[in-house]
């Protein structure tokens, strides 16, 4: 619906409330797109509007930047890419020295913990969640 509605077409959204809906999300606003490995052509939009290099869906003055801050986006995937920067941005990934460190070690290598438990009776599975 972001999508949508910063192509100023929102769905459910009156012709009349588009532009408002296309600049509330596209002013002073960080997208955070979670698993964006899966949705390839969304990321590349996003990435359009916040990168565009003639800031065409920005505010063009310096002095109207200062007032309205731009769109941001932030990409996030855990499926690892080989590269360091991807499309001009830097990549956050654990270092040699990260490994060596106290800390994180013991937060990567922390047991990880599963329980399953069975439920009898499906009506049931609420209050079964809820004393568990």
């Amino acid at each position: 619906m972001i999508g949508s509605r910063l192509l100023f077409s929102g769905y459910g959204v009156t012709p009349k409330m588009r532009p408002y809906h296309a600049g509330f999300l596209g002013a002073d606003a960080l997208v955070v797109l979670d698993e964006a490995y899966l949705s390839p052509p969304f990321e590349a939009l996003l990435k359009t509007i916040a990168r565009a290099p003639d800031r065409a869906y920005s505010p063009r003055s310096e002095e109207d930047r200062n007032i309205v801050p731009c769109f941001h986006l932030m990409s996030l995937s855990a499926t690892g890419r080989d590269e360091n920067h991807v499309d001009g941005d830097s990549i956050f990934r654990l270092g040699r020295a990260d490994y060596k460190d106290r800390v994180i070690t013991k937060r990567l290598g922390a047991a990880k913990l599963l329980r399953l438990d069975k439920v009898e009776d499906a009506k049931a599975l609420g209050s079964e969640l809820i004393n568990s």
